[in-house]
């Protein structure tokens, strides 16, 4: 099977609302796949089922998935848009995955700058842990760890 990041992302407390906080979601991730990274982003897809159910799929199920499908994921990515820091289900899933699956986390800034060094860094670290080959070591792309001979240098 492939390995895959998981992206958390706001949503409630995201300052264009709901809706605009899925496409945005989506758009980071449509980004990321297009560099060779496998991404899944739960707002994008819970956004969906909200949407399609009519309000009838809860919060506490959203939960329920989003916690499921972050267990086959070799690594968490959160997506610091606006609210993400106070985002209390970033901040579970965040604790869920250090605690708990002992996977990386990665803090992405947003709207990174195509054809950047930092972009290119960030990318390289994602498909290196998605390939198995990393240590677990956390990143950002603001502020990526320092390189060492286990970890890809640009």
């Amino acid at each position: 099977m492939e390995r895959f990041w998981y992206m958390a992302s706001p949503y409630t407390r995201y300052f264009r609302g709901e809706a605009q906080a899925a496409h945005d979601a989506i758009a980071h991730a449509a980004l990321l796949v297009e560099y060779g990274v496998n991404v899944f982003t739960p707002v994008g897809h819970s956004y969906a089922l909200e949407v399609a159910s009519q309000g009838r799929v809860s919060w506490g199920r959203w939960l329920e998935l989003d916690f499921a499908i972050l267990r086959g994921a070799c690594g968490l990515i959160r997506l610091k848009l606006p609210g993400w820091s106070e985002s209390k289900d970033m901040n579970k899933e965040e604790n869920f995955a250090k605690q708990v699956l002992k996977i990386p986390v990665v803090r992405m800034v947003p709207w990174p700058v195509r054809g950047s060094a930092e972009l290119q860094y960030l990318l390289d670290w994602l498909i290196t842990v998605q390939e198995g080959l990393a240590p677990t070591q956390e990143a950002s792309a603001s502020s990526p760890p320092d390189p060492s001979p286990q970890q890809p240098q640009t």
